[in-house]
């Protein structure tokens, strides 16, 4: 929690942590999802591993232990006063999408925010890449320093920036060119398709599991050869934050 930054989900993590604390009412599905997303960034698992079977009810479980509640509200409290990089909602995807331009979020908070992930349903788990098919998207989850203890040799891909607006990626190592993947990357625009990716530095931050930074939508394929990965140069809409930039990129 002390590493999201997104401020309508660390300001419902307050109201939660208030004795008069209240989440507003659902509105249709940005509530829904913005919810769903609350609750995955409380319990971590699905609904019925945490004992609850609807969203309020995931809400006024979490209020019902007021020490627990409170002490999350000021931790969010605190992050809220320590926002670095400007984070705003893009609002030219083709799709609903509550996430905010390089906010901080988790797995679970990415799926959900994106109408991938429901309570009784998480979503794909322990993926690089989530292909998104009701809303023609490619979700790219990328870590740019790979440790060898949490990365098999088959998935330490190549990625790594090369300017604020261009990245290097390397597709999963069962993609080939010719394949139905490899064609719809090639082809994103003429097939409809909107690549997005997150990425982080490392996979921990003191232990704790990183989130990853949302990058917006990729603008354009730059490059690409080889097969099995296809290694390709993607043009970013937004220039990625300068201090990910220059931790990450090559030395």
């Amino acid at each position: 929690m002390a590493l999201r930054t997104d401020p309508d989900l660390l300001e419902a993590i307050e109201d939660l942590g208030n004795d008069d604390g209240q989440v507003g009412e659902p509105r249709g599905c940005y509530d829904v999802a913005k919810k769903t997303a609350l609750h995955y960034m409380l319990w971590g698992r699905k609904g019925e591993a945490a004992g609850v079977y609807d969203l309020e009810q995931s809400l006024q479980k979490w209020r019902a232990n007021p020490s627990v509640a409170a002490d999350a509200a000021e931790i969010a409290a605190w992050r809220r006063t320590q926002q670095h990089v400007p984070q705003h909602r893009l609002n030219d995807l083709p799709f609903d999408c509550e996430l905010l331009l390089h906010g901080a979020y988790g797995t679970a908070e990415i799926k959900s925010l994106l109408g991938l992930a429901s309570l009784e349903k998480p979503g794909a788990t322990g993926v690089g890449v989530i292909h998104a098919k009701q809303i023609r998207a490619y979700i790219h989850l990328v870590t740019f320093q790979k440790d060898e203890r949490d990365f098999s040799p088959t998935t330490r891909y190549r990625d790594y920036p090369i300017s604020r607006t261009l990245l290097h990626w390397e597709s999963q190592s069962n993609t080939a060119q010719a394949s139905g993947t490899g064609q719809n990357y090639l082809h994103f625009e003429e097939r409809g398709y909107t690549i997005l990716f997150f990425a982080r530095l490392t996979k921990r931050i003191d232990g704790e599991t990183a989130p990853f930074l949302f990058l917006g939508p990729a603008k354009s394929l730059k490059s690409y050869q080889g097969d099995r990965p296809i290694a390709m140069t993607w043009e970013l809409e937004h220039p990625m934050p300068a201090a990910l930039f220059e931790a990450a990129r090559p030395a």
